[in-house]
């Protein structure tokens, strides 16, 4: 499985994936810190973007992938926080689980192809 290391979170993605696109870190949306500041009451710290790009073209995914993929990154700070992502209209939960590969990490599953990511 194909992993790419990013500043604050890796991607876990299959050959399939891998040969369709290439993953890159990218700016967080700028509207993100004035108008999804909070989850379920809780202010989001938003930690990192990143986008699947197609890789004949470098256009952008936009919306889903046709299957999914792992992120693994650092747990959040407070014992009872969410991880959270914006899906281009509004902040959802992200399940996590502990890494099967790197000890005192999180996992979480995704399919969008430009998720930002942050800690509520």
């Amino acid at each position: 499985m194909p992993v790419t290391h990013l500043s604050k979170v890796s991607v876990h993605h299959s050959d399939n994936l891998a040969a369709k696109y290439d993953v890159a870190e990218k700016d967080l949306p700028p509207d993100l810190h004035t108008t999804h500041t909070h989850f379920n009451g809780a202010p989001i710290s938003w930690m990192t973007n990143f986008g699947f790009r197609h890789k004949p073209t470098g256009h952008a995914v936009a919306g889903h992938l046709e299957e999914s993929y792992d992120i693994e990154l650092d747990p959040g700070t407070r014992s009872n926080a969410a991880l959270v992502y914006f899906d281009g209209a509004a902040v959802q939960s992200l399940a996590t689980r502990p890494s099967d590969t790197t000890p005192g990490k999180v996992k979480a599953t995704l399919n969008l192809g430009d998720p930002p990511i942050g800690w509520s």
